[in-house]
């Protein structure tokens, strides 16, 4: 499943290096950042954090999103959207290059 969520989220940004982190919380909280660069680097930079179930900033199903985004048409920016919904509906937590997983 690895292959096909990079395969579309590589398909809906562009050929760049793109990571894609799911992360839950115990509480049940749940969240889908999109990098390029891998997570925690210094030179990563965050494309959108995707809130599957929100939190006290932000709304279930909305998204912060930098700037390269923002400059995204509506469309553009809906298709991520829900691919960033099926990634955090299928992965519990997980961490992986779109890249990488093209290439496994």
């Amino acid at each position: 499943m690895q292959k096909i969520h990079s395969e579309k989220m590589l398909s809906i940004l562009g050929d760049l290096d793109l990571w894609i982190r799911v992360w839950k919380s115990g509480l049940g909280e749940v969240r889908v950042y999109v990098n390029i660069g891998q997570p925690f680097e210094k030179s990563t930079i965050e494309i959108a954090c995707y809130y599957k179930t929100g939190n006290a900033k932000f709304a279930p199903g909305t998204m912060k999103e930098s700037i390269w985004l923002y400059s995204k048409d509506d469309s553009t920016k809906n298709a991520f959207k829900e691919l960033c919904n099926e990634i955090a509906e299928y992965w519990k937590s997980t961490k992986f290059s779109c890249q990488q997983s093209l290439r496994a």
